[in-house]
């Protein structure tokens, strides 16, 4: 698997500008209560909440990712060998079986228990994946634009959440209270990122070159996220394909 990670730093590093720290935020915030107006003063304190909840958000995010991530590459690798030990079974002559091949029986169920692994712990991963790209956008478009919303997310996309919190929470067995954003699915997520002039607003966190190199992933993790969310095995191939772009959608995120 090739390394971006550092490649991916460099580019950042020579495209962005790097985020103020707290100190100058503060500094900024205490010169604006001395000389500017009230409003000034209540937009640098919302805008230096919001860089926290972002960076506690991203290195819970990081952290989490981590940990899946080890434990797929070796899910992957317990496969190869697997894979490797059987193809060499299936090479020693064996005794004739009355009424059923019971090597045969084991090999298969040993390949089932392969896909469940695949398919739980690529699950795992979009989860947490999908959850902080709802709370980047929860953070950085809903909660900034409550007032004119429809300018940065579809208004029909709304609708459907709205109509999909309703009926949850009309259901007396289910438990409610999310967010509104926490009623959209993965292609929603993909929509509003790249809608109109929404990468804009992600400039402190990633350059529009590595924005389009994460909308195009997630645009090819789609059909994986969809036969996972159906039920359908994962092949090794898409397993690691997982993996692979997954890994570079959190270097971008949080180099």
């Amino acid at each position: 698997m090739p390394d971006t990670k550092n490649t991916v730093k460099e580019e950042k590093e020579a495209n962005n500008e790097p985020l103020p720290d707290d100190k100058s935020l503060m500094t900024e915030i205490e010169e604006k209560t001395r000389t500017g107006k009230k409003e000034d003063v209540i937009d640098s304190l919302i805008a230096f909440e919001r860089k926290r909840s972002l960076e506690n958000l991203t290195e819970s995010f990081n952290a989490r990712f981590l940990a899946i991530q080890a434990q797929m590459k070796e899910v992957s690798d317990a496969f190869d060998i697997s894979k490797e030990v059987d193809d060499i079974a299936k090479t020693i002559t064996r005794i004739p079986k009355v009424g059923f091949d019971l090597q045969k029986l084991q090999s298969e169920q040993e390949g089932h228990e392969h896909d469940l692994v695949f398919n739980f712990k690529a699950y795992e991963l979009l989860y947490v994946l999908e959850r902080y790209l709802r709370a980047l956008i929860q953070i950085n478009i809903i909660e900034p634009n409550k007032g004119n919303l429809a300018n940065k997310i579809r208004p029909e996309m709304i609708r459907g959440w709205q109509s999909r919190k309703k009926e949850e929470e009309r259901n007396p067995l289910i438990d409610g209270g999310y967010e509104l954003i926490d009623y959209s699915d993965f292609t929603d997520l993909k929509q509003i990122l790249e809608k109109g002039r929404n990468y804009k607003i992600f400039e402190d966190i990633m350059n529009q070159e590595h924005f389009k190199q994460v909308i195009s992933k997630l645009h090819e993790l789609d059909p994986i996220r969809k036969k996972i969310a159906h039920s359908r095995q994962l092949t090794k191939k898409e397993f690691n394909r997982l993996v692979l772009y997954t890994e570079d959608i959190q270097t971008i995120f949080t180099d």
